[in-house]
């Protein structure tokens, strides 16, 4: 197998007021399906992390799972969503549920179109997810069709979390050298992203460069604001509500329409099996925390 997998094909699996959601494909060599039933793939479908709001399906790919997913006999997606600004989070739920009836129904077709001999098994797809990904895979659980076999989310984004609505008063974030980064004086920087409208195109990718996007600053200034939560649940004011509550209160405080973008609310016995993997900072780097659960 290749050091560096070779995408196969790119689709496009839905539209959205002229923004193209893309799909990225890798296929296993045939060195993979030795001693394997070739007449369809396992699919591992993988969302990239970035805050959800910014990075794109190709910048924040993690090679390693992707090498080691089709030396696994797997075929692997690296998949467009919405991101924040203009969109929020239900937009999310749409994509999870997009994307996998787009498997169903068009992507053996798509590959058929193309000449490739190889046929996706949609009722053999695990969804994993980085950080804010890890969100997406959670949603796919819940609400994607057909619901994946299982969850593979690396540290991914599951619940409520306090820093999303307790205000930082004091510098809270490094850089990449470890030194704080001051807080911000106002909101000026971001005011064309405050005032987006919500009829605006949405995006899908970002560059990772901060000093070409204004979306790497204004993901700090939602966190040290405790306005995050209002951003990814379209309801504004609530980090401030919540803020105002004992921290052991805020989930059951959700509104009903906010509580369907949160897995730990709203996961039940029908949830997939669960991989997770969890990263803990070390001064000698960082250790990975694996578990399994349902």
């Amino acid at each position: 197998m290749s050091d560096h997998p070779t995408c196969h094909a790119t689709f496009v699996y839905k539209e959205v007021r002229g923004t193209q959601y893309k799909a990225d494909l890798y296929l296993p060599d045939d060195s993979s399906l030795v001693g394997s039933s070739q007449e369809s793939l396992p699919l591992l479908v993988f969302f990239h992390g970035g805050g959800l709001l910014i990075g794109s399906r190709t910048a924040f790919l993690p090679r390693w799972l992707l090498q080691e997913a089709l030396n696994a006999g797997f075929a692997f997606i690296s998949a467009d969503y919405t991101l924040l600004v203009p969109g929020n989070g239900h937009a999310l739920i749409e994509d999870v549920k997009d994307l996998f009836t787009w498997i169903t129904s068009d992507l053996n077709g798509r590959l058929a179109d193309l000449k490739l001999p190889q046929v996706i098994n949609s009722e053999r797809i695990v969804s994993a997810g980085s950080s804010a990904g890890g969100l997406l895979s959670y949603l796919a659980g819940l609400y994607a069709m057909p619901k994946p076999k299982a969850l593979a989310p690396i540290y991914g984004l599951a619940g409520l979390l306090d820093f999303w609505v307790d205000k930082q008063t004091e510098p809270f974030m490094r850089d990449d050298d470890g030194i704080l980064l001051p807080l911000h004086p106002s909101n000026a920087p971001w005011l064309h992203l405050i005032h987006a409208p919500a009829s605006a195109p949405p995006v899908v990718e970002t560059t990772l460069d901060p000093t070409k996007d204004a979306r790497h600053g204004f993901l700090l200034w939602l966190l040290q604001t405790g306005e995050f939560t209002d951003y990814l649940t379209g309801v504004p004011g609530l980090g401030a509500k919540l803020a105002k509550l004992d921290k052991k209160d805020r989930g059951a405080a959700l509104p009903a329409a906010a509580k369907v973008l949160f897995p730990t609310v709203m996961a039940d016995k029908n949830f997939p099996p669960t991989f997770l993997v969890s990263i803990r900072t070390q001064l000698s780097g960082f250790t990975a925390r694996l578990s399994t659960r349902r």
